[in-house]
């Protein structure tokens, strides 16, 4: 019989025999540039420009991954564009391309964050002849 068990981000694989255990491994699995959690944004409606005032609140210190944003109805006649900001400070923008419904892959810098630090998000740009809609952007937490 081969059992598994989980303890702080290992899994330990034994086999059991009738008279014997054979010694458990231990298999990592989360490595240092995977995805731990994630936090998520979103607005919802017809976008127009702001300044956010939503606050998503970090519980523990970490990194950020990269993150993706993505709308229900695409942006026309120019891109959609936000500012992200750690605790009021810019730390990147994002981009949805004109006509698209998503922008994935989309980096932060600095990447470091203590815990009780916090995001919002500025819309600056929402497309020109039709607003984007129902905004959704999720922040991947890598350590």
């Amino acid at each position: 019989m081969t059992t598994l068990s989980t303890l702080r981000n290992t899994i330990a694989v034994a086999t059991i025999t009738e008279n014997s255990i054979d010694s458990a491994a231990a298999i990592p699995l989360i490595t240092a540039n995977q995805d731990r959690d994630n936090k998520s944004y979103n607005y919802d409606g017809t976008l127009a420009v702001n300044t956010g005032d939503k606050r998503l609140y970090m519980a523990r210190a970490g990194t950020f991954g990269t993150f993706d944003m993505y709308v229900k109805t695409a942006p026309a006649g120019a891109a959609l564009n936000v500012q992200i900001n750690k605790n009021g400070s810019s730390i990147g923008t994002g981009t949805i391309a004109d006509g698209a419904t998503s922008g994935t892959g989309q980096a932060l810098s600095p990447t470091s964050f203590s815990a009780g630090d916090y995001l919002t998000v500025d819309i600056t740009q929402i497309g020109s002849s039709t607003a984007g809609e129902d905004l959704y952007i999720n922040f991947r937490i890598a350590g």
